[in-house]
């Protein structure tokens, strides 16, 4: 389809309360005038950037029966991580959870060790990229921002392997100045769109989050921001004409380093 509509909910997580972060998730998307393809929320939406492990659930647990109630009432895909049990292990995982119920998942590639997500959680190994109404989207989260080589895109037989990028983040205030940068520098050198969902308010660590969600143009531009400290729902519609239109008027892609990750 020509148009992708996006919607951002930046907003404050409640500590480790799953039921009070669902009402307060619900509350927003009630009060929205428009509907969306993609409704994206923060990383770890439901709980807070945890290391307890006896909140992590299976695919068939409460959150994701919420995701699932959530995106039928919206007819829209729902984006965001949570702590998952699967395979033995535990994962922060990205949901894609669809309007019919069905799912597909991303572990987190990079996980943030100097706060020992590492000890609890297991990274995953694969790049994915998912589908929605004809557009190629990639997964990330959070602490994978900084590793370009990662979200490299590429271009075989002339189509690109993505065409946008959704980034749902716990990103903390007291390194708010490189969020901006990053996203920006992601979406010029992948000639990609970017949309980045990040949280508000303060954990019980008092870690403080500024927000800024925004959604990102190829060639930089900012198309819409939630501005910090704010919880706020921001909207907007993807172009597939303009993002092949900047595409081909700006061919840097014809020379783009071809490697592989081992």
């Amino acid at each position: 389809m020509e148009s992708l509509s996006l919607t951002l909910i930046q907003k404050d997580i409640y500590w480790e309360s799953p039921e009070r972060n669902f009402k307060a998730v619900s509350n927003m998307l009630e009060t929205l005038k428009f509907s969306s393809d993609i409704i994206i929320l923060p990383e770890m939406f439901n709980t807070g950037f945890t290391k307890n492990t006896s909140l992590a659930e299976d695919f068939n647990g409460i959150t994701m029966n919420y995701l699932s109630n959530e995106a039928n009432k919206n007819n829209a895909v729902i984006a965001s991580t949570i702590p998952i049990k699967y395979n033995n292990a535990l994962y922060n995982m990205f949901i894609w959870m669809k309007p019919d119920g069905t799912y597909d998942f991303f572990p987190k590639k990079h996980l943030f060790s100097i706060g020992d997500e590492h000890t609890v959680y297991k990274a995953g190994k694969d790049k994915v990229v998912f589908e929605c109404k004809g557009w190629k989207i990639l997964p990330l989260i959070c602490y994978d921002l900084r590793f370009p080589v990662w979200s490299k895109n590429i271009v075989k037989n002339n189509e690109f392997l993505y065409d946008l990028i959704i980034y749902t983040a716990n990103w903390p205030s007291s390194r708010h100045s490189h969020w901006e940068d990053l996203l920006k520098a992601r979406a010029i050198e992948n000639l990609s769109y970017v949309a980045a969902c990040n949280r508000t308010g303060t954990d019980v660590h008092n870690v403080s989050y500024k927000g800024s969600s925004m959604i990102i143009a190829p060639d930089g531009k900012i198309l819409a921001n939630a501005g910090e400290t704010l919880q706020k729902a921001v909207h907007f519609s993807l172009s597939k004409t303009e993002l092949a239109s900047y595409r081909n008027s700006f061919p840097v892609w014809k020379d783009w380093d071809k490697f592989e990750i081992l």
